[in-house]
């Protein structure tokens, strides 16, 4: 059996880290951060069926199947002054995305 990759979403402040996961859990956790910006590291655990709801237009042209049971993703902190949580956040991961603010 396979287990749940743990995903780290990683970038400078203010790029929209937290507000790209808000987009798939249809949330609002970054509205409630002081000046918007991420304090602590949080996690979130996507299930499959989650998953598979949010690739469910992509999967429409390439058809794949979702293997995994699930995926954690760990939503780090951007500020230079978070850089021990990010270090410590990104060593339990499997994989990394990074967010990259191109305006």
């Amino acid at each position: 059996d396979l287990r749940c990759p743990i995903v780290v979403i990683m970038g400078h402040v203010d790029t929209g880290k937290t507000k790209l996961l808000d987009k798939i859990r249809k949330t609002n956790v970054q509205e409630g951060e002081a000046g918007g910006i991420t304090q602590q590291i949080g996690a979130t655990f996507f299930e499959k069926k989650t998953l598979e709801q949010q690739t469910s237009k992509l999967n429409a042209t390439e058809n794949f199947e979702i293997k995994v049971p699930g995926m954690l993703v760990i939503d780090t902190p951007g500020h230079e002054s978070f850089s021990n949580l990010r270090s410590r956040g990104s060593s339990l991961c499997d994989i990394a995305i990074l967010v990259v603010d191109l305006m």
